[in-house]
């Protein structure tokens, strides 16, 4: 495996490497449907992404979103000057995507709301879009609203003994 750390891309105090953690973020990245544009896929410097990025395995599953004009103005000015701009990855959808869990969702309409709120088109990566509903269609997941979990009592070891919710008014 060569040095455990490289001079870049990973940080003494994590005790891993990089090249151990990029497969769970690639998972991730396609579970969540990230718009984007790869710098380095395999070693290879991609123009138009970070090029210092360490080498991804694969490109992100959806292309870079639109860029406003303002962004398109600095990032010319940018690489007249030698810099290499690159559009930030985005949990946003930059067109239809079906994630692995077979969950859809939406291209972004780039309404604004996002910042603050939940995607009503289903084009912003969260667990309520990308996750739940997959758990909801298995028959052992019960999804239930308006609870609120309460602390488990634990036994010795912090093995808990019992759960529970609370249920509105009344305990479950």
């Amino acid at each position: 495996m060569g040095r455990l750390y490289s001079r870049r891309h990973d940080h003494p105090g994590l005790g891993v490497t990089y090249d151990e953690l990029e497969p769970h973020y690639d998972r991730f990245e396609y579970l969540c449907g990230t718009s984007g544009q790869a710098g380095n896929v395999k070693g290879q410097i991609i123009e138009g992404g970070n090029p210092f990025e360490g080498a991804r395995s694969r490109h992100y599953p959806n292309p870079p979103q639109d860029q406003p004009f303002s962004y398109t103005l600095f990032a010319k000015a940018a690489r007249e000057l030698g810099y290499k701009p690159f559009p930030q990855p985005s949990g946003n959808m930059s067109r239809a995507y079906q994630n692995p869990l077979g969950v859809r969702l939406g291209p972004c309409t780039y309404c604004g709301f996002c910042e603050w709120f939940g995607c009503g088109n289903y084009s912003k990566a969260s667990p309520q879009t990308t996750i739940l509903p997959a758990l909801l269609r298995k028959a052992n997941f019960l999804g239930a609203g308006q609870q609120r979990g309460h602390p488990h009592q634990c036994r010795q070891f912090g093995q808990a003994r019992d759960g529970g919710y609370f249920r509105r008014h009344r305990r479950q």
